[in-house]
């Protein structure tokens, strides 16, 4: 019964730790919008938007692998939060991208 426990908590603990990566990656995508949308040309915008997006992946590749090889949690619930997490931050993005588009053509 013990051991039922900790395994349902280094779940819990698993899937919030994936949640937690996703949303961060998710505030920091929309900081770099807002401030990639005050740029007036569409080569600097681009240029902050996707090397934002790289330097993103990379950081949160790397907080995935030390959690994976250094925190005691379930791998496979992890990874499965993460990746699920991420499809879900994703739509969230092009949603957050889109209405910025869509308020910059109105305003033009």
């Amino acid at each position: 019964m013990i051991r039922q426990k900790a395994r349902h908590f280094a779940m819990t603990e698993a899937l919030i730790l994936s949640a937690v990566i996703s949303f961060a990656n998710l505030a920091v995508a929309v900081a770099v919008f807002k401030k990639a949308f005050q740029k007036k040309e569409f080569g600097e915008f681009s240029k902050m938007v996707f090397t934002s997006m790289t330097i993103r992946l990379v950081i949160m590749t790397l907080f995935a692998w030390t959690f994976i090889f250094f925190l005691e949690i379930d791998k496979f619930y992890f990874a499965i939060g993460l990746i699920t997490m991420v499809f879900i931050s994703i739509m969230i993005e092009i949603l957050i991208f889109h209405s910025y588009t869509k308020k910059k053509k109105e305003t033009k």
